[in-house]
């Protein structure tokens, strides 16, 4: 996860018409980077063959209840943007997308053994993201 973060700020801070970014502290709830703007960013990292992201936790489960240690307003935006850091098998980028609030709720996917949600890869995600690096 540290290595998409580090990829994703690299590429957004030295690309021309990209916000640039920094890196959140460690501990910050729901987001791991902020533009100089204030935008909130996610960011999730996917290696080798793996088609799902890691999990989002903060948003009320499908039947609308939250666990106790989420008690965040449903309606709440927890990050403006999600970016997802494809990489090899031998950790070198390969691809960077962008999704905003709308598009990533649009795709969450509930993954119940880990009680949060998550974003499968397929190719509408793709078609609908904006393609931020791509070799």
């Amino acid at each position: 996860g540290d290595l998409g973060e580090t990829y994703a700020v690299e590429i957004y801070s030295k690309t021309r018409n990209l916000p640039k970014l920094q890196l959140t502290p460690p501990s910050t709830k729901h987001i791991d980077a902020i533009s100089v703007e204030g935008e909130r960013y996610t960011v999730k990292t996917i290696s080798g063959n793996n088609k799902v992201t890691g999990v989002f936790y903060g948003l009320a489960d499908p039947d609308g209840n939250f666990q106790l240690s989420d008690k965040i307003n449903a309606r709440d935006v927890l990050f403006e943007y999600l970016i997802i850091v494809f990489l090899s098998d031998n950790y070198k980028l390969n691809k960077i997308i962008e999704l905003n609030w709308s598009q990533f709720l649009k795709f969450k996917k509930w993954h119940s053994r880990m009680k949060a949600w998550n974003v499968s890869i397929n190719k509408k995600l793709i078609d609908d993201s904006k393609i931020i690096y791509q070799i």
